[in-house]
């Protein structure tokens, strides 16, 4: 099911690295593998993103600076349950420095439209646990941006080709005229 992409990162990234869609080193653990987690914030040494896998309210998110940081946000999510059933499973992401931009397609398992690239200014340090992903959304023409073009065919298209391959109703990727 395509819809799964939002609702658990680790299938997400599991699509993303199946369909070759450039996205950062990461792992994914509960807590029989915890181990595996912490060797990769060691490996990170410590500067890293800390998510619960499932829906958290736009909460379930830290971004670390220290091993102890990391490893504090995974204990947030295994031992104490900060997030519920959502942080039963952690995923460690490789923490990547940069302007965040979206870009919103939509799709009919068969073809997609997309609205362009958005440029987005959320502050998630701001407040500790503060929900606020997409703020100061901006339609964007910033030249640094790859052209949209670029973006389907190194993201949409694979990642659509990949949920066909996994068995979501779909067939070659095409945009809608």
């Amino acid at each position: 099911m395509a819809a799964k992409i939002e609702w658990s990162k680790t299938h997400a990234k599991q699509v993303m690295d199946r369909a070759g869609v450039p996205t950062a080193r990461w792992r994914s653990g509960s807590g029989e593998s915890r181990s595996d987690l912490f060797d990769f914030v060691l490996e990170l040494d410590g500067h890293c993103v800390v998510k619960a896998d499932g829906l958290a309210a736009g909460k379930g998110v830290a971004v670390c600076d220290t091993r102890e940081e990391a490893f504090a946000a995974i204990a947030g999510c295994l031992n104490e349950r900060r997030f519920g059933d959502a942080g039963n499973v952690v995923v460690v992401e490789d923490r990547l420095h940069g302007t965040e931009v979206s870009v919103f397609a939509v799709c009919d398992g068969h073809r997609y439209s997309s609205s362009g690239r958005t440029r987005l200014q959320a502050c998630p340090r701001l407040r500790p646990r503060s929900n606020t992903g997409g703020m100061g959304g901006l339609r964007s023409r910033n030249r640094r941006m790859p052209p949209l073009g670029e973006v389907a065919k190194r993201v949409i298209e694979p990642t659509l080709a990949a949920l066909a391959e996994a068995g979501t109703p779909s067939s070659v990727a095409s945009t809608w005229d």
